[in-house]
C-alpha cells in the first residue's frame, strides 16, 4: 500500500505542478489552445527525456529506490525555481510585462520553465516501474500497474488543484505543499534504503517545507515575485479563479483588470471614444431601444453610456466568471459600482451559449464586446451557429453589434480576410449587415435591411434623448459616417479575401485572427496558418498517400512498429480529446466544471485501461493480436465520430448527442490506457520472451514506450492544432487521425504478422 501512494503521489504531483506553471506561463504570455499545445509538448518532451534516460541509467537499475528519492528531492527543488523564473525572467530583462513577447522568446523560455521539472517527473515514473517490479514480483504487470496508480494519482491532483488549491493557496504555496506530501512519501520509501544521509536529507526538507509554509514564506516570496513581475506597478490583488488569473495593477493614477497577462478594462478614465462609439452609434440608429443584451466587456464604461438613453428598461450583461466581475466591483472607481449595481442591469454569471439555448426573453439591441476568437473556446461566439441562436432572441427591428479591427488607412491581406470572414458569416444569418468603417470597425446586423446611419438623424435622436458625451459630437458623427470613409472600406472588401463562413467545426475566423496578430512579432507563424488553410482537401489525399507509402516502404522494424503504433495513439488521443473538448463547450458551453470533468472522464478511462492491460481477460490473448484489435477499433472510433459530426451538423441525433460525447471520452482514455502497457510488454518481449523472475529486464522498453506515447501527443498537440485542424476543420482532423493509424495498423502487421507472441506474465 505504501508502494501504490508513493505513486499517487507522483501522479498527483506532476499533475499539479503541470497545472500551476501553465497558469504562470499563461499570464506572461498569454495564449490559446495552439500555445497550450506548444507548453503541453515540452513538457511531454522533458517526460519523455528523463524516460528513456532512467530506462538507460545503469546504476537506477541497481538501486531503484535511491535513484527515486534523489528524483523525487530535485523535483520538488525545480517546481519552485521554475515559477519564479517564470515570473522574473521580464523585468531581468528589462522588458513590461504587459508587452507581448515573440514566439521565439516564448519558446525559450516555455522550455526553461517545463523541461527540466518534467524531465524529473519522467524520470520518476520509470523508477516507479522498476520499483514495482520489484514489489511485485509474482504479478509481472509493473508497467500496467504503474500507469493505472499514477493516473488516478493524476485525476486527484487535476481535480483538487483545479477547483481548490488555485482558488485558496498562491502558486508558491502549492509547490511547498507538494514538497511536504512528497517528502512524507518518500520517508516511507526509504525506510529500508541503506543510505543515511539521504534520509536525512529527506527529513530536513519536509521539516523545512513545512516550516516555510506554515511561516508565511511561501506568502512573502509570492508577493515579492509578483512585485518585480509587474515593476513600476503597484499589484493591488492577484488571485486565480478556476477560469483564469486575475491582476489588478495601479500606475498614475488609473487602475488596471488583466486576465491572463491580458488587459481588460481601464478605469477611471476609459478608452472614452471605443466606449462611446460602440454603445450609442447602434443605440441611436434603433428607434426605441429597451432590453439589451451585452456578452463580455460590459464592465468599464460601456454599459454606463448605454444607461444614457432613456429609454432602456433592461440590460443583462453576460459573463462567466464571478471572480471577474468581483474584482471589478472592488475597484475604488464609482464608475464601476454605478453600472453594474443600477437596478436596470442584470448580473447573469453563464455561458452565452448555454444561456441563449435557455432563456425566452427577447431583445431589441444584442451585443459581443469580447475580442475576436484567438480560442477554439471563443470561437463559439462568431459562428454562424451562434448568430443564428442571436437572431432567434431578437425582436423585429432588433440588431447585432459587433466590433471587428479595421483601418482608415490600409488593408493588408490577413486584415481583409479577418473582416471578410466575419461579413460572410453574418450575411450567411442576417438579410441585413452594414459596416461602420473605422480603426475598430463596427458590424451591424439585423432581419431585415436597414439603411446606412446617417449622422443628422442620429444628432437629431442624440438631443431629443440628452444623451451627453465626450466625444460623441455632431462633427464627430459626420466624419465617422462620411460617404468617402463607407466607400474606401468597401472598396477594400470587396478585394479577394476570405469569404468563408466560420463554423463551429471549422474555425476559420480563429486562425485568420491569429495570422493577422502574428504579423506584429512573428511573421513565419501568420505564413505557416496561411498555408495551412490553403491546403484543404488536397492536404487529406496527400496525407493518406504519404502515410501509406510509408508504412508499405518502412524496413522491417518490429521495434519501430510497435514504437510508431503507440506514437500514433499518443497523438490521436491528445488531438481527439482536444476535438472532443471543443464540441462539448460548443454544446454545453465553458462551464469549468464539466470541462473538468471531462479530463477526469479521459484520465478515468486511462486508468481503468492500463489496468484492464493487467488482467487475465486482457491477458490471455496474445500481445500481437491485443494491439491490431486497439488498432481497429481506434481507427473505427475516429471515423464514427467524422461522420457524427455530419450529422449533427444536419440536426441529427440529438437524443443521445450528449452520452455519444462522453461515451468516446471514456473510450479514447481506455484504448490509451490499455495500448501503452501492452506495446511495452510486447517491445520488451520481442527481445527476452522468456524472462518470467523479478528483475529490471522485464520492464524493458517502458522507458522507450512512454516516449513515444508522450512524443505521440505532442505532435497531436501542436501539429493537429497548428495544421489539421485550419486546413481540414474537425471532421477531417477526424478522418487524418483514422488515416494516420491505418498507416501504423499496416506498418504493424507487415511487420510482426497477426502471430502470436504472449507477454511473459504470471497470473
Amino acid at each position: 500500500m505504501s508502494v501504490i501512494g508513493l505513486i499517487m503521489v507522483l501522479g498527483f504531483s506532476g499533475m499539479a505542478a503541470q497545472i500551476v506553471l501553465l497558469r504562470e506561463l499563461l499570464t506572461v504570455f498569454s495564449g490559446n489552445e495552439l500555445l497550450m499545445g506548444i507548453y503541453i509538448a515540452l513538457w511531454v518532451a522533458g517526460e519523455a527525456f528523463g524516460a528513456v534516460t532512467a530506462e538507460r541509467s545503469k546504476r537506477l537499475p541497481i538501486a531503484p529506490v535511491l535513484g527515486f528519492a534523489k528524483a523525487q528531492f530535485a523535483f520538488v527543488v525545480l517546481f519552485p525555481m521554475a515559477i519564479l523564473f517564470a515570473r522574473v525572467w521580464k523585468p531581468f530583462l528589462g522588458i513590461p510585462v504587459e508587452v507581448s513577447s515573440d514566439i521565439w522568446q516564448l519558446l525559450a523560455v516555455s522550455a526553461a520553465v517545463l523541461l527540466p521539472v518534467s524531465a524529473a517527473h519522467g524520470f520518476l515514473f520509470i523508477s516507479a516501474c522498476k520499483i514495482v517490479d520489484i514489489t511485485k514480483p509474482n504479478r509481472g504487470h509493473a508497467v500496467g500497474l504503474t500507469y493505472s496508480w499514477e493516473t488516478v494519482g493524476s485525476i486527484i491532483g487535476g481535480i483538487l488543484t483545479s477547483f481548490v488549491l488555485v482558488t485558496r493557496l498562491n502558486s508558491l504555496e502549492i509547490a511547498l505543499l507538494l514538497a511536504v506530501i512528497n517528502s512524507i512519501a518518500c520517508s516511507f520509501l526509504l525506510t529500508a534504503c541503506q543510505s543515511s544521509w539521504l534520509r536525512v536529507a529527506v527529513l530536513l526538507s519536509s521539516l523545512l517545507s513545512i516550516s516555510m509554509l506554515f511561516a508565511g514564506i511561501g506568502e512573502l516570496v509570492h508577493k515579492n515575485s509578483i512585485a518585480w513581475q509587474w515593476q513600476g506597478k503597484k499589484v493591488v490583488s492577484y488571485r486565480n479563479s478556476p477560469y483564469q488569473n486575475i491582476v489588478v495593477v495601479e500606475s498614475d493614477g488609473q487602475h488596471t483588470l488583466f486576465t491572463d497577462g491580458l488587459p481588460q478594462i481601464t478605469l477611471p478614465v476609459p478608452d472614452i471614444e471605443y466606449v462611446e462609439e460602440l454603445a450609442h452609434l447602434p443605440l441611436l440608429m434603433h428607434q426605441n431601444p429597451r432590453d439589451l443584451l451585452v456578452i463580455g466587456g460590459g464592465a468599464g464604461g460601456l454599459i454606463s453610456e448605454m444607461l444614457k438613453h432613456p429609454s432602456v428598461r433592461s440590460i443583462d450583461y453576460l459573463e462567466p466568471d464571478p471572480l471577474f466581475l468581483k474584482s471589478i466591483l472592488e475597484l475604488p472607481e464609482d464608475i464601476s459600482k454605478r453600472e453594474l449595481l443600477n437596478s436596470k442591469v442584470k448580473l447573469i454569471i453563464d455561458d452565452g451559449r448555454v444561456y441563449l439555448g435557455q432563456t425566452g426573453k427577447r431583445y431589441d439591441v444584442a451585443m459581443i464586446n469580447m475580442p475576436l476568437p484567438e480560442t477554439l473556446q471563443s470561437n463559439r461566439f462568431f459562428t454562424r451557429q451562434f448568430f443564428s441562436r442571436l437572431k432567434s432572441v431578437l425582436r423585429d427591428g432588433g440588431m447585432l453589434v459587433v466590433p471587428c479591427q479595421g483601418s482608415q488607412t490600409y488593408y493588408n491581406d490577413e486584415l481583409r480576410s479577418l473582416n471578410t470572414c466575419l461579413l460572410a458569416t453574418l450575411k450567411a444569418v442576417f438579410a441585413g449587415v452594414i459596416v461602420v468603417p473605422g480603426d475598430r470597425n463596427i458590424l451591424l446586423a439585423g432581419e431585415t435591411v436597414f439603411p446606412y446611419p446617417d449622422a443628422e438623424l442620429m444628432s437629431k435622436r442624440q438631443v431629443e434623448r440628452r444623451v451627453e458625451t465626450r466625444l460623441l459630437t455632431p462633427e464627430h458623427l459626420s466624419s465617422r459616417l462620411a460617404e468617402e470613409e463607407r466607400e474606401i472600406v468597401s472598396r477594400e472588401l470587396a478585394k479577394p479575401g476570405s469569404s468563408i463562413v466560420n463554423q463551429d467545426f471549422s474555425p476559420d475566423l480563429m486562425y485568420l485572427n491569429l495570422a493577422y496578430k502574428s504579423l506584429v512579432h512573428t511573421r513565419s507563424f501568420s505564413t505557416v496558418l496561411g498555408f495551412a488553410r490553403g491546403l484543404h482537401g488536397v492536404w487529406l489525399i496527400g496525407l493518406l498517400t504519404s502515410a501509406l507509402l510509408v508504412a508499405l516502404c518502412v524496413r522491417n522494424s518490429r521495434k519501430a512498429a510497435i514504437t510508431l503504433a503507440v506514437a500514433g495513439t499518443g497523438m490521436s488521443s491528445m488531438l481527439g480529446e482536444l476535438l472532443l473538448m471543443t464540441l462539448f463547450q460548443v454544446y454545453y458551453g465553458n462551464l469549468f466544471h464539466l470541462v473538468g470533468m471531462l479530463l477526469a472522464l479521459f484520465m478515468a478511462g486511462i486508468a481503468a485501461g492500463s489496468y484492464l492491460a493487467t488482467t487475465k481477460t486482457v491477458g490471455k490473448y496474445s500481445d500481437i493480436r491485443i494491439v491490431l484489435v486497439l488498432e481497429s477499433a481506434m481507427i473505427v472510433m475516429l471515423l464514427g465520430l467524422a461522420f457524427f459530426l455530419v450529422a449533427l451538423e444536419q440536426g441529427g441525433f440529438e437524443p443521445v448527442r450528449l452520452p455519444a460525447l462522453l461515451g468516446a471520452v471514456v473510450l479514447t482514455g481506455v484504448l490509451t490506457g490499455i495500448t501503452y502497457p501492452v506495446a511495452s510488454r510486447l517491445y520488451q518481449n520481442l527481445e527476452k520472451p522468456h524472462i518470467t523472475t523479478a528483475g529490471t529486464e522485464r520492464i524493458k522498453g517502458a522507458g522507450v514506450m512512454y516516449a513515444a506515447d508522450l512524443l505521440g501527443g505532442c505532435v497531436g498537440g501542436v501539429l493537429g492544432g497548428i495544421i489539421l485542424l485550419p486546413a481540414l476543420g474537425m471532421k477531417g482532423a477526424f478522418i487524418a487521425l483514422a488515416l494516420i493509424k491505418v498507416a501504423t495498423a499496416i506498418l504493424f502487421v507487415k511487420t510482426l504478422g497477426t502471430g502470436s507472441v504472449r507477454g511473459a506474465c504470471e497470473y
